[in-house]
């Protein structure tokens, strides 16, 4: 399951695409959208997210702020 979340919130370009991709009449109802996609998200999506956090820090900085895969 995590892979197909993860699949699809990169396919779909991440959460603010997957949240923004209906309309809101109002800044509640994004809110409300976006706290209910974010609960969508497994956990193992998240933690794996946190773990990749270091090494893509490290690749930031070796590439001196410019871009990574």
């Amino acid at each position: 399951m995590v892979q197909s979340q993860s699949a699809r919130i990169h396919q779909e370009g991440g959460l603010a695409c997957i949240v923004c991709a209906r309309p809101h009449s109002s800044v509640d109802s994004l809110k409300k959208t976006l706290f209910e996609e974010w609960d969508k998200l497994p956990d193992e999506y998240l933690h794996a997210t946190v773990e990749a956090y270091p090494r893509r820090l490290r690749d930031v900085m070796k590439a001196k702020g410019g871009r990574i895969e």
